[in-house]
């Protein structure tokens, strides 16, 4: 009896600790989430009712990096040692906060995962390519003056170039 107690608290804890770190509630890493760590390319402008500037051409085609060490998009912002801070938003977080829907950048569900990269002293990076919402594990989308721009992943993620490099 006293060993499935100890059992039952056992599992209580764990389920708790897992509720509190829930990615509903903001978390920080110095390791970008495996959905966005790697190398990322500007394919396209993501057109939504929203857009209330013109959309910046010369970011299609730029290059972005988001690493442990360095996060860069083109040769516009590099970050050094960044932080990356992950919430998953509902539907309705979403639209309240941006005033634009998740179906019309494509994200399919009830939520999205949103990163947000932060300087090595935790200070929000107000740049291009710094707030990147997961679309699915080869694109992710990032917002900047009011236009959302598509990248694609170009290559393996970084856990997956680690472990093959064992």
């Amino acid at each position: 009896m006293k060993v499935v107690t100890m059992a039952c608290i056992a599992s209580f804890v764990v389920l708790c600790q897992g509720v509190a770190q829930s990615p509903t509630h903001p978390t920080t890493s110095r390791h970008p989430p495996a959905s966005v760590c790697g190398h990322w390319v500007v394919t396209k402008v993501v057109p939504t009712s929203g857009i209330s500037t013109s959309p910046r051409k010369d970011f299609l085609g730029l290059e972005a990096e988001y690493l442990p060490s360095e996060m860069r998009f083109g040769n516009k912002v590099v970050v050094r040692n960044p932080l990356y801070r992950v919430e998953r938003q509902s539907v309705a977080e979403f639209f309240k906060q941006s005033y634009d829907r998740l179906s019309e950048l494509g994200i399919k569900g009830d939520s999205v995962l949103i990163i947000d990269v932060l300087d090595e002293n935790g200070k929000d990076v107000i740049r291009p390519g710094a707030v990147l919402h997961v679309r699915n594990s080869h694109q992710i989308i990032t917002l900047w003056e009011g236009v959302y721009y598509l990248l694609e992943r170009k290559g393996a993620p970084c856990a997956e170039k680690s472990s093959a490099s064992r």
